[in-house]
């Protein structure tokens, strides 16, 4: 709550002056935590616990544990602590391990910078930025997890990439690729892992799936017969998207011509049946390619199949 916000709640008899004066005296019992709450100054009072443990504490710990609670769940390097608070290298190692021993904070190892030592509140989990998420396993790499879930998007973008039908191919206005909500929505209804996944998560294994050379993106042309475009997937075995017999059908994304999932993704590498890229080139599957030229009925220049591919 900010000043301007107390004032108004206390009545006439209360002034700036007089808040200030109340609000130190509550600050010095621990009683409340002052910050800054954009322009002004805010208060936000504490539980008996947090109280009962920043009884007795003198002014440099209470800066040190202070500085510490403020970056939350994101942990804090000692030597900011010392630059910050200005205590001794000395007596703030003295602090530390105090403050470790009443179990109000906690040494945390991160992944960014496993040498330096990292502190938060005890009661705080770490956050992904400093663990790693969840493809970090007691802040180890667990290459194997992210391999298992990189292979399953990849099946399921290849799903999707091409027609059954191995002498069609997909218009250049096709919007039936998938996005990385539609991974994720069929991952969850499959039960493929049993952690949680966010679509952060699976945004950072599309990326790395485009780092290998296995996927590239598609922009989802706007126009008719784009909005609300429900996508629906079959097994892994792959398909055009109209399900059929492989098994139970997973529903997908919805869209809008409004939504920001407008990034799809495409198999580029390992084609279904050995096929080549040219497969997914207009001139490749052409019935009258021999016929083609500047100068015939038949030509690059008038083909509208050409320029929609070109589009992309």
């Amino acid at each position: 709550m900010t000043t301007s916000q107390l004032l108004s709640k206390l009545g006439d008899e209360w002034n700036q002056e007089i808040l200030v004066v109340q609000m130190n005296q509550l600050s010095s019992k621990k009683y409340v935590d002052l910050m800054s709450i954009g322009k002004e100054t805010g208060f936000k009072a504490r539980n008996d616990d947090e109280i009962s443990k920043l009884t007795g504490m003198d002014q440099q710990e209470y800066i040190v544990y202070n500085l510490i609670k403020g970056v939350g769940d994101k942990g804090i390097w000692i030597k900011d602590i010392e630059r910050k608070s200005k205590v001794h290298t000395q007596h703030l190692q003295a602090i530390i391990k105090s403050l470790e021993r009443r179990q109000m904070i906690k040494n945390v190892k991160s992944i960014k910078y496993p040498t330096r030592k990292t502190y938060m509140l005890y009661e705080l989990e770490a956050s992904s930025e400093v663990t790693g998420g969840l493809w970090y396993t007691d802040q180890e790499y667990d290459e194997e997890f992210v391999e298992a879930i990189s292979q399953q998007c990849y099946k399921m973008i290849l799903s999707k990439s091409f027609p059954h039908d191995p002498d069609a191919i997909f218009p250049a206005d096709h919007n039936g690729y998938v996005t990385a909500t539609d991974i994720l929505t069929f991952i969850k209804r499959t039960k493929l892992v049993t952690v949680e996944l966010g679509r952060g998560d699976i945004q950072q294994i599309l990326d790395r799936l485009l780092y290998d050379g296995k996927i590239t993106k598609r922009t989802r042309v706007a126009g008719e017969g784009s909005a609300m475009r429900g996508i629906k997937y079959d097994t892994l075995s792959g398909g055009d998207g109209s399900g059929g017999d492989d098994g139970e059908e997973v529903i997908g994304h919805v869209y809008d011509d409004d939504d920001e999932d407008l990034i799809m993704y495409k198999a580029e590498r390992d084609i279904r049946g050995g096929q080549s890229a040219w497969a997914d080139f207009p001139c490749g599957k052409c019935p009258v390619i021999e016929h083609c030229s500047e100068d015939s009925q038949v030509s690059p220049s008038s083909c509208s199949y050409y320029k929609k591919w070109l589009q992309f």
